[in-house]
């Protein structure tokens, strides 16, 4: 069947559709729940009775189906809602993984800065504990453990004393490191509850299928994609960030009518708070610069991939003693003293240490043509920058390149050998016979008169 032109209105609908999440235009699978209006009415399990959780014998793991991807992935979230973690989901393109991650925060008392800044870090290291959480399903961890246990016992006999003193101590170290490329990973669902008890809390759920990492993507024809499109796609994803839905970082993968892939990425910062209104302006371009870092990041990482590494490390002790006498020095003398003590003292101390360590590396090139926008959240506190890539933009931004490279006088010319005139584009003048025009070397007299 040969393409055919859709109107208008159907190519914007369709594109809000896959903006808004959706697997293909075949198969509409499903939406990203923070990212609609109404994000509650996208977190339900709309056909219970076909949801089941049964197990892949090849894989040994349990897998969420349901009547539609959507119900699959809401129902493996409300499984891992308490407690996190990783499910398996059946998909339209084969095997899907939901994680899961909830992470807390504080508000500060004095400061408005610190507390968007705390709010915002929950979410990113909600969002990366969820990917980390994800590596280490998929291709594991590496465990490092020493446990160590020492018990000394000393006796002291005497013409007047009989004593022991026993001790004990316990200290056990663990570690685990987890580390991988992830990519394709789409952020399925964000909350953020500010008005906890004690604070606030936000959620991230990340899902990533054989579609989002791309393997279906092969045999698409990007050149099938209009201009209009990509300029459709970036208002409508401009209104999804503007809306104050979506993470404060992020990327994902669309697919356009007519089988096309685009790639976005896109970034935020905070613009803080100063006394001095005449730092404001200083404010908000710091806050760019950051916002434009973070999303050409997130871009490459959606693009190719982001190293997630986590690690955990772990240190307890445990003390104890039985003590019936104790040895002091004498200060004039400076020889030990043995006393006993009047009771047997006992004593216990046990102590622990944790630390978990997140962290994302993306480092690469980024393809030439993405397009780039920036705007303020209508409160002017957060900073977005977005990038746009979409194939064919790599193909015109070389192109273009190209010609500039060919045409430049400045590639052009040798400045230790015959320079050439030049048109106002920049290309070489040619003269009848199509020869390059040397620079003149000027005119005028080159002796005054007074001179001579």
């Amino acid at each position: 069947m040969k393409n055919q032109a859709l109107p208008r209105g159907a190519t914007l609908a369709i594109t809000m559709f896959v903006l808004c999440g959706v697997a293909s235009l075949a198969t509409a699978q499903f939406v990203v729940p923070h990212a609609q209006p109404n994000p509650e009415s996208h977190r339900g399990v709309s056909d219970p009775s076909s949801v089941k959780v049964s197990e892949n014998d090849a894989l040994d793991v349990d897998v969420v189906s349901g009547a539609t991807e959507q119900d699959a992935i809401n129902h493996a979230q409300n499984l891992l809602e308490e407690d996190g973690g990783v499910k398996a989901i059946a998909t339209g393109s084969g095997l899907g993984f939901v994680s899961t991650y909830k992470v807390s925060y504080s508000h500060a008392k004095n400061n408005v800065n610190l507390s968007r800044l705390q709010q915002r870090l929950a979410a990113v290291q909600a969002d990366l504990l969820a990917k980390a959480q994800l590596v280490k399903f998929l291709e594991g961890c590496s465990i490092e453990g020493q446990e160590k246990i020492a018990e000394s016992i000393q006796a002291l006999d005497s013409e007047t004393q009989q004593d022991m003193n026993r001790t004990m101590t316990a200290e056990e170290q663990r570690k685990s490191t987890v580390a991988g490329l992830i990519r394709g990973t789409v952020t399925y669902d964000f909350r953020d509850e500010p008005e906890g008890e004690y604070g606030g809390t936000c959620t991230v759920s990340v899902v990533t299928t054989p579609r989002t990492r791309g393997q279906v993507a092969a045999g698409t024809r990007p050149n099938l994609v209009h201009a209009s499109d990509i300029q459709m796609l970036q208002t409508l994803l401009l209104a999804e960030l503007k809306s104050g839905l979506m993470p404060p970082n992020g990327g994902r993968t669309i697919l356009l009518p007519g089988g096309g892939v685009a790639w976005v990425g896109f970034g935020s910062a905070l613009v803080r708070e100063n006394r001095d209104p005449r730092l404001r302006d200083a404010a908000i371009e710091m806050a760019k610069g950051e916002a434009d870092l973070r999303a050409e990041s997130a871009l490459h990482a959606v693009i190719k991939g982001e190293d997630i590494e986590y690690s955990k490390e772990m240190q307890s002790n445990f003390d104890s003693s039985l003590k019936q006498y104790e040895v002091s020095i004498d200060l004039l003398s400076g020889e030990e003293e043995a006393r006993t003590l009047e009771e047997t003292e006992e004593a216990s101390m046990a102590s622990s240490f944790y630390k978990d360590t997140v962290s994302s590396k993306v480092k690469g090139t980024l393809p030439p043509g993405c397009m780039k926008k920036e705007f303020r959240t209508d409160d002017g506190h957060w900073q977005y920058c977005v990038y746009i890539y979409e194939p064919a933009m790599t193909a015109a931004a070389r192109k273009a390149a190209a010609e500039m490279a060919a045409n430049s006088p400045f590639d052009n010319t040798n400045n230790s050998g015959p320079q050439y005139m030049t048109e106002p584009d920049g290309s070489f003048k040619r003269g009848a016979d199509g020869r390059l025009i040397p620079k003149s070397l000027g005119r005028g007299r080159v002796t005054e008169d007074e001179d001579l």
